[in-house]
C-alpha cells in the first residue's frame, strides 16, 4: 500500500475532497474526516455506485512490484572515486481502491471507496503510469568518498550525482531523465580527545530533477548509487512526515544531525556504542526543475542510536511536524 498526495504544490497542503473542502494541519483530523461515511445520495457516493461511500483510501492505492538491478562499480584514487554504470528492469501492477468495498482506517463498517486522488489526476490528464507498467532504465554515476568509516562515519565527505535514463528502447512504455545529486559532511568534534566518546554533526543535501513523461510512481524515487530512495517523506528524506508525502518533478532535502556516542560496552562478546541523536531536516518537491525556498516542509526530532559490532547501527528516531509525529525504528542511519 503507497500514498499519493499529488504533484508538487497541489500536494503541499492536506485538503479534505468533502465539502466544504476544509483544509486540515493535522494529519490525524485530515484522516479523521476522510473516514466518515456518506450518505448514498452525494455526488462522490452516486459516482461509485450510488451507495453509501467514503474517502478513506483518497490517499492510497496498491502496488506489486517486480524489480532487478545489476551494477557494476569500481574504486579510484585509491576509493575516493567510485564511478557507476547500472541496469534497471522493473515491472509495476497498480490497483486503485475507487469502488472497492473498504473499511475506515480509523475503524468502522465497510463502504464503497470514493474516487481516490490518484484517479482524480489521472481522469484530469496530470499523471502518466495509472496502470503501472515497464520502468526500465540505465543508471550512471559518480561519488566521492572519504568517509572514514562507511557505515558510521565520523568524519569526511561523501557526494555523487546519479542519472537515471529510461527509454522506450528499454521496454518502458516512456522515455523520461531523472538526475539526483547529494553531498553529506561529517565532524567529529572529540576526534582529537583520548576518549571513546564521539560528538558527530553530519549534515545532507539532496536535489532530484526529472524531464520528459516521468510516470507518477517514478516521480517519487531519489537515485543514490546503493539504491533508490523514496522521497521527499519519511524515515529516509523527511522525518515527522508520512512516506512520499511530497512529489513532484523536481525536491530537495536539507538535513542536520548531532550525534553523541557516549560509551563503549561489551555484552555476551557482543561490542555496543549506544548513543544518542537531534536532528532537523526540511524539504519540498516541486512542479517544475526549480528551487526556491518558499513553503518548504520542515520536521526535528531526536533518537537513540546503538552500533552493535560497528558496522551495524540500529535507529530508534522520532520525528515531528506541524502536520504529524511518527516513531521509526530503522537499520543504520538516514544519511
Amino acid at each position: 500500500i503507497n500514498n499519493y498526495f499529488g504533484l508538487g504544490d497541489d500536494g503541499l497542503d492536506l485538503v479534505s475532497p468533502i465539502p466544504p473542502f476544509e483544509s486540515f494541519v493535522a494529519f490525524d483530523d485530515y484522516q479523521d474526516d476522510l473516514d466518515r461515511t456518506l450518505d448514498s445520495g452525494t455526488p462522490a457516493c452516486q459516482a461509485v455506485g450510488g451507495s453509501p461511500c467514503t474517502f478513506t483510501r483518497y490517499n492510497k492505492f496498491m502496488s506489486k512490484d517486480f524489480i532487478t538491478v545489476v551494477s557494476l562499480e569500481r574504486d579510484l584514487l585509491g576509493g575516493l572515486l567510485r564511478p557507476l554504470l547500472g541496469l534497471q528492469i522493473r515491472y509495476i501492477d497498480i490497483d486503485d481502491y475507487t469502488g472497492e468495498r473498504v473499511e475506515p482506517l480509523g475503524g468502522g463498517s465497510k463502504a464503497t471507496s470514493a474516487r481516490t486522488k490518484l484517479r482524480e489526476d489521472y481522469e484530469n490528464g496530470l499523471i502518466h503510469g495509472f496502470r503501472g507498467g515497464w520502468d526500465n532504465f540505465i543508471r550512471l554515476g559518480l561519488a566521492y568518498d572519504s568517509r572514514n568509516f562507511e557505515p558510521n562515519p565520523g568524519r569526511g565527505i561523501f557526494a555523487e550525482v546519479v542519472a537515471a535514463i529510461s527509454s522506450e528502447i528499454l521496454g518502458s512504455e516512456s522515455g523520461y531523465q531523472r538526475v539526483t545529486f547529494s553531498a553529506s559532511v561529517y565532524h567529529d568534534f572529540l576526534a582529537e580527545r583520548d576518549t571513546v566518546q564521539q560528538l558527530i554533526f553530519a549534515t545532507r543535501g539532496i536535489y532530484n530533477m526529472q524531464f520528459g513523461d516521468t510516470p507518477f510512481f517514478a516521480l517519487s524515487r531519489l537515485g543514490f548509487s546503493d539504491h533508490d530512495r523514496r522521497g521527499v517523506g519519511g524515515f529516509p528524506t523527511l522525518r515527522g512526515y508520512r512516506m512520499n508525502r511530497f512529489v513532484g518533478r523536481s525536491g530537495v532535502v536539507l538535513s542536520g544531525e548531532m550525534r553523541w556516542f557516549f560509551a563503549e560496552k561489551y555484552l555476551w562478546n557482543q561490542h555496543l556504542k549506544p548513543g544518542f541523536a537531534i536532528f532537523s531536516e526540511g524539504g519540498r518537491s516541486f512542479d517544475d526543475v526549480e528551487l526556491h525556498f518558499r513553503d518548504w516542509k520542515g520536521g526535528f526530532g531526536a533518537g537513540f542510536r546503538l552500533a552493535w559490532n560497528l558496522a551495524t547501527l540500529v535507529s530508534f528516531d522520532f520525528g515531528v511536524s506541524r502536520e504529524d509525529s511518527i516513531f521509526y525504528l530503522e537499520l543504520g542511519t538516514q544519511f
